[in-house]
């Protein structure tokens, strides 16, 4: 389960990926339900969860994060390793050792149902919304890149919109700064002149920043 910055981390293509959905109702009651929660350099910020108060996790929580007041904060860590995301995984992988298929996670159908369910019974703006992020994944090629405002298409698009890779989807969680997708596409397409880059922004967030247009 992805958090917004890390969207497209797990391909949302993948059997095993839930999306960026920490917001909906089916993905807050499978972690509700999880033996244990492995939560990898992410803040588990409100703005990914949108609680009113705190994720509930069925089993202990294990953190990973290169920085340390990160390890000890909104949630208590059963568990907190201090170090650099894919060394740590790799230490558990091999500390793990090699685990037969009857060991692991089989729950391939479970996830594709619980896709479903985050996806279910859209808001009539959702399901308008869904339709334009759709058409948009249809033109746009795997390597683009798509830069969202505080709008709402794009805080439908953080869940909906189908990511193949990470360093696709940029949306200014945190601070929720109006008016960044404008620029931001504009020092994306410079960053990446080879690549597809999309503004996705509404009309208010465009005033904050169209003289960028000009310069």
């Amino acid at each position: 389960v992805p958090t917004i910055a890390g969207k497209g981390v797990v391909p949302d293509s993948h059997p095993l990926a839930l999306e960026s959905t920490l917001d909906r109702a089916a993905t807050k009651d499978f972690l509700a339900t999880a033996d244990a929660v492995l939560a990898v350099g992410t803040e588990l910020s409100e703005t990914d969860t949108w609680v009113e108060d705190r994720l509930t996790f069925g089993g202990p929580l294990i953190r990973i994060d290169i920085d340390a007041a990160n390890l000890a904060r909104d949630y208590e860590a059963a568990v907190a390793i201090l170090g650099d995301a894919r060394a740590a995984l790799a230490g558990i992988l091999s500390a793990l050792g090699p685990a037969g298929e009857s060991r692991g996670f089989a729950g391939g159908e479970e996830i594709a149902q619980l896709r479903l369910q985050a996806r279910a019974q859209p808001s009539t703006l959702e399901s308008k919304h869904v339709r334009v992020l759709d058409a948009l994944r249809r033109a746009l090629p795997p390597e683009g890149l798509v830069f969202t405002d505080m709008t709402q298409i794009a805080y439908t698009g953080c869940a909906l919109f189908p990511c193949p890779g990470p360093r696709r989807w940029f949306f200014p969680a945190g601070y929720g700064t109006l008016g960044f997708a404008l620029p931001a596409a504009i020092g994306g397409k410079l960053a990446a002149p080879d690549k597809p880059v999309v503004a996705l922004v509404g009309d208010g967030g465009f005033q904050f920043t169209l003289q960028e247009l000009g310069t």
